[in-house]
């Protein structure tokens, strides 16, 4: 983590690459490669981020669950986390299997008391939650991870809450939270996310109308529907149409509606 967070990608892996060899069973094996996958899907990798996922994957289906008595039981909810995004119905499947068998074998651990599993499980239910549509379930989750993270002085993971409650929420507080959490790793995967979140935030400056013509536009309204609603002629809307257009840099219709979307305007 160290390393990434330095923006030495190259040894990170390296390192994750030994730590998966040397492994003692399958379990820290499981979790080694979801370091791998998460690290590689970050730097844009999705092919080598799922070839390492589906190894994480078959690792862990390997492993006696109920044999194990420590913390390598996390690496279901790393797996539940990783597939979120490609899987919900798998994610759900691994976090129920933690819940089953890893957290009630924790809770007789050392980490019991450790409120560091506590965030690590809402972290993980919060990114499930949002692939299943449960978006305000995930920002409460998310929410209470970010509050122990800040808490305790982990100051990334709390930009990683902070930038993953951005894209439920759409508040730019977050966005400011986590720059201010991410100042000694302007280097690492987390600050580049966060500048390409900054990015598409802005929204261009539009005029009042212009403003209520995007709205329709991207309600999907014709000309001729959208100056019926706001009382002006087709020619006038068409000209307001083109100025958003404009604003947004884009040539359509379909492209003004991609990037409200990436920008979270919509």
């Amino acid at each position: 983590q160290t390393l990434a967070l330095q923006g030495d990608y190259l040894n990170a892996f390296r390192f994750l690459k030994q730590s998966a060899e040397l492994a003692p069973n399958d379990a820290w094996r499981a979790m080694a490669l979801c370091d791998r996958s998460y690290l590689a899907r970050a730097l844009g990798e999705p092919r080598w981020s799922r070839q390492e996922l589906l190894d994480a994957e078959d690792a862990a289906e390997r492993v006696n669950w109920d044999e194990c008595k420590g913390e390598e039981s996390i690496a279901l909810l790393l797996l539940a986390k990783l597939f979120a995004p490609i899987d919900a119905a798998r994610a759900s499947a691994y976090l129920a299997q933690f819940r089953e068998i890893g957290e009630m074998r924790m809770s007789r651990s050392l980490l019991k008391a450790d409120d560091r599993l506590s965030a690590l499980i809402d972290y993980s239910a919060g990114v499930v939650d949002v692939a299943l549509g449960n978006r305000g379930l995930a920002a409460k989750r998310l929410k209470r991870a970010q509050a122990v993270y800040n808490r305790l002085g982990y100051d990334w993971r709390a930009a990683r809450c902070a930038i993953r409650l951005f894209d439920v929420t759409h508040d730019s507080s977050e966005l400011r939270l986590a720059e201010e959490k991410l100042r000694n790793y302007s280097s690492s995967w987390l600050a580049a996310e966060l500048r390409e979140r900054g990015a598409a935030s802005t929204a261009p400056r539009l005029s009042p109308m212009q403003g209520r013509v995007f709205r329709f536009l991207c309600d999907g309204l014709s000309n001729a529907d959208i100056a019926q609603k706001i009382g002006r002629s087709e020619n006038t809307v068409a000209n307001h149409a083109k100025a958003v257009l404009k604003a947004f840099d884009v040539s359509s219709r379909s492209a003004l509606l991609a990037a409200a979307i990436k920008r979270g305007l919509i």
